[in-house]
């Protein structure tokens, strides 16, 4: 669950297939906003950090829909992001974008979703620590 670490957003769910995962269940529900921020409380480190996305928003089943960027910790990781594009030109399909080495100094990780052409929206966020 996502509650406490986001600061705005809405979400929105599906029951469609999901392509190119076997776990499904964590691609049918997004949350998105224009502008959002999630906060994850870590102990100072390095992390791994897999953003998991499908495109399940019917209006956006075509390429440059819905462009966002993403940042890790105020870098730019991912500029002009377009999951209908990344996930093959197919909605309804999953993929990942995995930033490595990620170092969190001050207790927290923050990650930035911005959009460029409708709302940046995310599915799933995976933080491992790097040991």
């Amino acid at each position: 669950s996502d509650e406490g670490f986001y600061n705005a957003g809405t979400t929105f769910s599906t029951d469609a297939d999901i392509a190119n995962t076997d776990k499904p269940e964590l691609y049918q529900t997004e949350r998105n906003r224009l502008a959002m921020t999630y906060t994850v409380p870590c102990p100072n480190g390095l992390y791994s950090v897999s953003l998991h996305y499908a495109e399940i928003w019917r209006r956006a089943f075509d390429y440059a829909s819905r462009v966002f960027d993403v940042f890790i910790q105020g870098e730019l990781i991912a500029r002009d992001l377009d999951v209908f594009e990344k996930a093959g030109g197919r909605g309804n399909a999953a993929f990942i974008d995995i930033t490595e080495n990620v170092e969190v100094d001050n207790g927290f990780l923050a990650i930035d979703f911005l959009g460029v052409n409708q709302h940046a929206k995310i599915s799933a966020i995976e933080v491992r620590q790097v040991l």
